[in-house]
């Protein structure tokens, strides 16, 4: 959206909230939403949300690999990893090996939940 790549005919494909939303969002999201877009589909906010966690979950460098890859294959929702991002993002360095730590020997969603609730 920032270079203008979205087509004048696509943004009838949005929302007003939506729109919006994508351009809030880093540009990775906008390009995925703006392809999304040009294909024909509605876009809503919730779409761009589900994008935008996706994208968060999978890039990352906080999550361990192993995470990011089960990210990648749908093993792991990325709608439940990228709250945790958003919350180690604030915390100091010192506090994020405990929890990657705990995240790789437990690699489950609910290990996943425990934390956001710990940290947020």
């Amino acid at each position: 959206m920032d270079q203008g790549h979205l087509d004048p005919n696509s943004i009838n494909n949005f929302s007003k909230r939506a729109f919006v939303e994508t351009a809030k969002s880093p540009t990775e999201v906008q390009q995925m939403v703006t392809d999304a877009a040009q294909k024909g589909d509605r876009i809503t906010r919730r779409e761009v949300k589900q994008l935008a966690d996706e994208w968060t979950a999978v890039s990352s460098d906080l999550l361990p690999e192993q995470i990011r890859a089960k990210a990648t294959s749908g093993s792991m929702p990325p709608r439940y990893l990228a709250p945790l991002v958003r919350e180690m993002e604030k915390l100091p360095e010192s506090h994020l090996s405990a929890i990657q730590e705990e995240i790789v020997q437990c690699p489950e969603l609910d290990t996943v939940k425990q934390l956001v609730r710990l940290v947020g």
